[in-house]
This record gives structure tokens, C-alpha cells and sequence, in this order.
């Protein structure tokens, strides 16, 4: 199976291009990977079998197959890029000029399934935001996980929520304090102990 390019940017790039606006807006596609269905023809390249039913002690073995693309395969980062680059930057036939740049904006800001919006404007912020299920939706791509460092649309997003959006969030594989808008790695606290190549393994997976 062949990966496809790398259509994803260093991650050390899509941090820096994350950070050019005063305001960041970041969200999460959804099962982004099962949302892309898989033609017949490669559906039938991921068969794979298992057990029939292994609740009621059926171990049968069956064939299953793939409809949807699986997370985890070698091509499925490039699919997956693929699919959004058709969203965002080939179907704006009947977009305004303005959402034709958001869509830009938006794909120039992409990583895998992490989507941001940036902007120097609280009132450019929210007409972007109020934009995205209307990019988005029509294709069953659902959004989650609205972080931003604007803490009236923040205040505005939690409103319904019972549990708050934490002061500092994950971003891109770093913490990221959206009160103080910083940046910061995350402190690892290795097992001293640990003397075997397992154990010094299964210390740092810890973190």
C-alpha cells in the first residue's frame, strides 16, 4: 500500500503559522477518517478477518470489510488531506470572496484533523466561527472541541457546558495556557528507578 506525499506541514511550521493573529481559534474534525467512504474497488483491498462473535463464545472466523477509511492505515494521512483540500479549496463554486479566503485561511492552518482559525478582530473571529458548520456540515464533517484564547467567545462556548474549558489545553503535542497565550512543553517526571529498557520505555510512555 502506497502512502501518497506528505501533504501535512512540519508540525514546528504549523505552530508558527498558528501564531501570527492576536486570536486562535482551534477545533477538531470528528471521527475525521471514518467520515471519508471508500470505493468498492479499494473497499475490497481491506478485507480482514476476525471472530464472529466473541461476546457469545462464537469464534468463527469471518471476513469483514472496510467501508470507511480506517485511522492508522499508511495512506490514510494523505486521504484524509486530500478530501479536505476538495472542501476547502476546489468546491467554492457560489462562495463569496470572503468565505473563499476563510476556506484558504483554514486549510493553510490544517494539521491531520486539527483546524484553527486565526485573527487580530474579536468580531472577524466570530463571523469565521459562525461559518464553519456551513463549510463543513454539508459533507457529515462534524466539528468538537472549540478552544479558543478570546475569552468572551470562550465564555460564550462553555455557556451550556458543565465542565469549563480548562485554562490550558493541548495544542499540537504542546500545553498551551490560552489565559496567558503561552506556550509550554509538558514536564516529564521519568521513573529514576527504572533500569530495563522496558521499564525506561514505559516511563516515558507514561507521559
Amino acid at each position: 500500500m502506497l502512502s501518497g506525499p506528505s501533504l501535512n506541514q512540519k508540525i514546528t511550521s504549523a505552530l508558527l503559522h498558528l501564531r501570527f493573529d492576536s486570536y486562535l481559534f482551534c477545533f477538531d474534525i470528528k471521527k475525521a477518517f471514518l467520515n471519508i467512504c471508500l470505493l468498492p474497488q479499494d473497499s475490497i483491498k481491506l478485507l480482514f478477518l476476525w471472530y464472529r462473535n466473541i461476546s457469545k463464545g462464537d469464534y468463527t472466523i469471518v471476513g469483514y470489510q472496510s467501508k470507511r477509511l480506517p485511522f492508522g492505515l499508511v495512506c490514510s494521512p494523505c486521504l484524509l488531506l486530500l478530501g479536505l483540500y476538495k472542501i476547502l479549496m476546489l468546491d467554492t463554486e457560489g462562495d463569496s470572496s470572503e468565505v473563499k479566503e476563510l476556506k484558504r485561511h483554514i486549510y493553510a492552518l490544517l494539521y491531520m484533523d486539527n483546524g484553527a482559525i486565526s485573527a487580530n478582530d474579536s468580531s472577524k473571529l466570530k463571523w469565521s466561527i459562525d461559518r464553519l458548520g456551513l463549510i463543513f456540515e454539508p459533507y457529515k464533517f462534524y466539528l468538537q472541541q472549540y478552544v479558543t484564547n478570546n475569552t468572551d467567545i470562550q465564555a460564550d462556548i462553555d455557556k451550556d457546558k458543565e465542565e469549563k474549558t480548562p485554562d490550558e489545553v493541548k495544542l499540537l503535542g504542546l500545553q498551551w495556557n490560552r489565559i496567558k497565550d503561552h506556550l509550554l512543553t509538558k514536564p516529564l517526571k521519568l521513573d529514576c528507578k527504572a533500569t530495563t529498557k522496558r521499564l525506561i520505555l514505559k516511563s516515558i510512555a507514561s507521559h
